[in-house]
């Protein structure tokens, strides 16, 4: 993966498609957990794809890929989530949006999950929906274990607190 990632850095396109295609699952689970939908999850899946291959030069180290990656679908499927929520709302004849109407759990957990910090939605992403330990996760993001488990603890304090707030128990 070394030799690879190098070789990408330096502008190898077949190279950076060999990387990530050793990526691609984790993209397109992380982008379908967000929207329950193949083709949305397979857009996503191109829209990060080429975000990494104009930002690949800017990672330092190949042990980063994997959490870059990470952050950066989980950032771009919130931005399409908003920009549709905002759509959605601009065509609704009544001018309101009932989320919790059909008890679309995914749905209440992003929004939930969305007034957390990033780097707190990469922990709660990383240790829950990709199942990295807390070692894991601090060695991919290039962070001491400890901030890694304290944002941990403060996003579940944040999401329960809110989860109680939104009536989700």
């Amino acid at each position: 993966m070394h030799d690879l990632f190098k070789r990408a850095k330096k502008g190898d396109e077949a190279a950076f498609v060999s990387l990530l295609e050793q990526y691609q699952d984790k993209i397109y689970r992380i982008a379908y957990t967000y929207f329950r939908n193949e083709q949305d999850a397979l857009d996503i899946l191109q829209e990060v794809s080429f975000k990494a291959y104009k930002n690949i030069k800017k990672i330092r180290k190949p042990e980063a890929l994997s959490a870059w990656l990470t952050t950066v679908t989980a950032n771009h499927c919130k931005n399409v989530l908003r920009k549709k929520s905002r759509e959605t709302m601009l065509t609704n004849t009544e001018g309101t949006l009932s989320v919790t109407q059909d008890h679309d759990m995914p749905l209440i957990l992003r929004e939930v999950i969305s007034y957390l910090s990033i780097s707190e939605q990469t922990v709660i992403l990383l240790t829950y929906f990709e199942g990295f330990t807390l070692g894991e996760i601090a060695q991919q993001t290039n962070t001491p274990i400890g901030t890694v488990k304290t944002r941990l603890n403060r996003a579940l304090t944040k999401l329960r607190k809110q989860m109680r707030k939104e009536g989700i128990k």
